[in-house]
């Protein structure tokens, strides 16, 4: 057996391939842009892959990871695939692509306003998730009445992460955990969602066997293993959603825990022993990587997205103003002058998504007490660490435990003060993950478990915690980031009001 691990992340702006030992140590990352299309004749909503660019970018992280990591062909002892959620594929019956797209593919709005306003709570109750037109049952419906032809061609529905494997190994098969975050689960039962789509009028024989977490799903096929430039027959593992994977790679994994994700977008989650659904229906309900816990989740929406958007906005472009940005917001103090932020992230209601009101306010006139960039850059940032203390208070009410410490992670957090800032205006204890691309990273040791490098993936998880370094704070600025967190409350709410005036 090798001695290294390929794992792969099918993310939403970008595609990551790590590399890492099967004792769980990584060796080197790589992360190539997404390439996501426009189509033709789907409406302006519509999103799409060309599988075949999707498959080149894939490869190019692939080969790109293993030269950084210094590893050949005979070194790779597991191939192992995580995705983004939502993101999906809809097979005909010879394995041809008739859908290939991200969860950006928002083209079934209506049909999935329709499904949300006639089987809200069944479908809430069934899923776990709302509101439907993210989830493949919308998209179904969609091609359904639109494209009649090609859903009745459909012979196999997977995720984005599904069918990345079956591209790798020819074997078509679900992963439970990512077939619930694409709304096609029982998430009490683990089974197929079969009465579900009876009762939208939907089919119900296009599902694959499912699978868990770092199952093996088949085996390299001579001509991806030439692509990826790995042995043929090296067995190829179902990580699960990448959300799930991030946890596993921070060592989140037991009742109890807590851990917050912070990439394109932004998760706040908790493991429990039980599902637990959310009266207000605004909390999902998904399965955990670790077979027989579940996950309580409160979506924070765009993260990145917006983080990149301050940087190039004020600072300009490529990867000199983001350090320009976090170095000038490190030198503002807690306070910002009366400035507040409302961009980015936010505790989403998934029972009412749309475009809300947000901006910055600050004191004025301008000329008396002017908001300088730096102070402007330093509100975004604790803005965010506002919404991550809201999405954890949502949780601690939806799951009745409190919230103490909690892991974070992602692309948004690897450096500058964001992580500190986060920790203290959440007024938690935070452990702070090394790994960059951590949800590959917690793939990799999903693949570590499947051949060996560990005897479960609760021991994985433990290795990963391991490796967490706590984030310093001090008690002055948590008290004061509890004042000003109380008035960003308010302030929101009072724009949220405006929104729907």
């Amino acid at each position: 057996m090798g001695s290294s691990i390929l794992a792969l992340d099918v993310g939403s702006s970008s595609i990551k391939a790590l590399v890492a030992r099967v004792d769980g140590a990584p060796l080197a990352s790589h992360a190539v842009w997404t390439p996501v299309k426009t189509p033709r004749g789907a409406g302006s909503l519509a999103r799409e892959f060309s599988h075949e660019a999707l498959w080149r970018a894939i490869v190019t992280a692939a080969r790109q990871a293993m030269t950084v990591a210094a590893v050949k062909a005979a070194d790779i002892a597991a191939v192992c695939v995580t995705s983004q959620r939502q993101g999906l594929a809809f097979l005909d019956g010879d394995g041809c692509e008739l859908y290939l797209a991200p969860n950006t593919d928002l083209r079934a709005v209506f049909e999935g306003a329709a499904q949300d306003e006639q089987h809200r709570e069944a479908f809430y109750r069934t899923t776990g998730h709302l509101p439907p037109f993210f989830m493949a049952p919308a998209k179904l419906r969609w091609f359904q009445v639109h494209r009649p032809r090609e859903y009745e061609r459909i012979h196999t529905v997977l995720s984005l992460g599904d069918w990345a494997a079956f591209r790798l190994t020819g074997e078509r098969a679900g992963e439970r955990a990512l077939a619930g975050e694409a709304g096609l689960l029982e998430v009490t039962t683990g089974r197929w969602a079969k009465c579900l789509m009876r009762a939208l009028g939907l089919r119900d024989d296009w599902f694959p066997p499912l699978v868990d977490s770092g199952a093996i799903v088949g085996v390299l096929t001579a001509s991806a293993a030439a692509d990826l430039g790995v042995k043929r027959g090296v067995p190829v593992v179902a990580a699960g959603p990448d959300t799930q994977c991030g946890l596993l790679g921070m060592g989140v994994a037991a009742p109890g825990d807590m851990g917050v994700l912070a990439g394109w977008s932004m998760t706040s989650q908790a493991v429990t022993a039980s599902p637990r659904f959310d009266p207000a229906l605004s909390a999902w309900v998904g399965l955990h990587s670790v077979a027989g816990h579940w996950v309580s989740e409160v979506n924070l929406g765009d993260a990145g997205a917006a983080y990149a958007w301050v940087a190039r906005t004020m600072y300009g472009a490529g990867a000199a103003a983001f350090r320009r940005m976090e170095r000038e917001a490190a030198e503002v103090t807690e306070g910002t002058e009366g400035t507040y932020a409302f961009l980015g992230p936010a505790p989403l209601n998934m029972r009412r998504l749309g475009v809300r009101t947000g901006g910055l306010l600050m004191p004025v006139p301008i000329s008396h007490a002017g908001a300088s960039r730096d102070t402007l850059a330093r509100a975004f940032m604790e803005s965010t660490g506002f919404a991550v203390r809201e999405g954890l208070e949502r949780l601690e009410k939806v799951t009745g435990r409190k919230v103490s410490a909690f892991a974070l992670g992602g692309g948004m957090v690897r450096s500058g003060p964001l992580a500190g800032i986060i920790a203290a205006a959440t007024g938690r204890q935070v452990a702070l993950a090394s790994v960059e691309h951590v949800s590959a990273y917690g793939a990799a040791l999903a693949g570590a478990a499947a051949v060996g490098g560990f005897a479960s993936l609760e021991e994985a998880a433990r290795n990963a915690a391991s490796r967490l370094a706590a984030v310093a704070t001090d008690g002055k600025a948590v008290l004061a980031y509890h004042e000003r967190y109380e008035r960003w409350r308010r302030l929101r709410d009072a724009m949220e009001a405006i929104s729907l005036e």
